[in-house]
């Protein structure tokens, strides 16, 4: 390396503006990766004599196709599944459904026209139900679902979740974690219920925080998935950064908060929550510690990390 070259790297490591920029985007880009693209586009008939389109009929076509897009749960879940065999069980857990249709004529916005009934009518009558109009999702995906989202209800609520896509350093497995009452102090001194609805924390220092964030730089809320396929359990929220967040050990860890349990077993969680075995009074102050339930996971429980907070918001509003 040349001197003209050593003075060039040392002045970019002590860049400031490098450093905010490797800080902002350290594990922030999503990766891209080849998957199935359903594409529904608007199918005409060409008459080869004049050489032009045939008016009237224009009707939607769906072609599977391969293209780039952002992994979510089901693929990065499922993909590695296999058979006594040693073939996979699910070789495609989801295709992503693309609008490209012409504008519908009727709107003066020129939108695409929508997908229709005919559509996804075809789609379910070859074995695959549509999410949200966005998603395709295999027979056998679904019976796996089912054991996490057995309602209607919940699945249409849920569902899309799994399809969304997860960002870069965002998926992990088999952390250690607990289930509990999120426990807090109030200006008076006492130990009162949090109050979160669908929140957890998780340690600043935890190894997902650090794959994300990196170690030195300042950690953020983020949004994740957590489900275990087999059991059908499953977790949804946001989690927080908190220092209190260790085990016994005083090693980093992540408490998730009971009320963040949905689909098959929110019954249960409801159940176990201090508030409902009251641990807790009127006010929400601890009187009961002993009718606090904690329960430790961690084996065949899949982590997924959606999205952070990490960029200043500003509101506005009108007096």
């Amino acid at each position: 390396m040349s001197e003209f070259e050593e003075k060039a790297e040392v002045m970019l490591s002590q860049s400031e503006k490098t450093k905010r920029l490797v800080r902002k985007w350290k594990g922030q880009i999503t990766w891209l990766t080849k998957v199935p693209l359903g594409v529904v586009y608007t199918y005409k008939e060409w008459d080869r004599q004049t050489k032009q389109f045939i008016p009237g009929t224009e009707r939607p076509r769906l072609d599977v196709k391969r293209g780039v897009s952002l992994p979510g749960m089901l693929p990065a879940v499922l993909g590695g599944v296999t058979d006594e065999n040693g073939e996979r069980k699910f070789p495609v857990a989801v295709i992503h459904l693309r609008n490209e249709q012409d504008p519908d004529p009727d709107s003066e916005a020129e939108y695409r026209t929508e997908i229709g009934m005919d559509v996804l009518t075809a789609i379910w009558e070859n074995g695959w139900l549509t999410v949200n109009g966005k998603h395709m999702l295999p027979a056998s995906v679904v019976q796996v679902l089912s054991r996490t989202l057995p309602t209607a209800a919940d699945f249409a609520a849920y569902a899309r979740r799994f399809c969304a896509p997860l960002m870069g350093n965002g998926f992990h497995k088999d952390h250690e974690f607990l289930v509990k009452d999120i426990l807090s102090l109030s200006k008076a001194g006492k130990v009162i219920h949090a109050g979160s609805d669908g929140n957890g924390i998780i340690h600043p220092l935890h190894p997902i925080m650090v794959a994300i964030f990196g170690y030195k730089s300042r950690k953020y809320p983020v949004q994740v998935t957590v489900w275990h396929p087999w059991q059908g359990v499953f977790f949804k929220g946001i989690l927080v950064p908190d220092d209190r967040c260790v085990d016994e050990l005083m090693v980093p860890s992540i408490w998730f908060d009971w009320s963040m349990i949905k689909g098959a077993h929110k019954e249960f969680a409801g159940k176990m929550t201090g508030k409902n075995r009251g641990a807790f009074d009127e006010d929400g102050v601890l009187i009961d510690p002993d009718k606090l339930v904690e329960l430790k996971r961690s084996e065949g429980f899949y982590i997924g990390v959606l999205q952070t907070w990490c960029k200043p918001s500003s509101m506005s509003a009108c007096f």
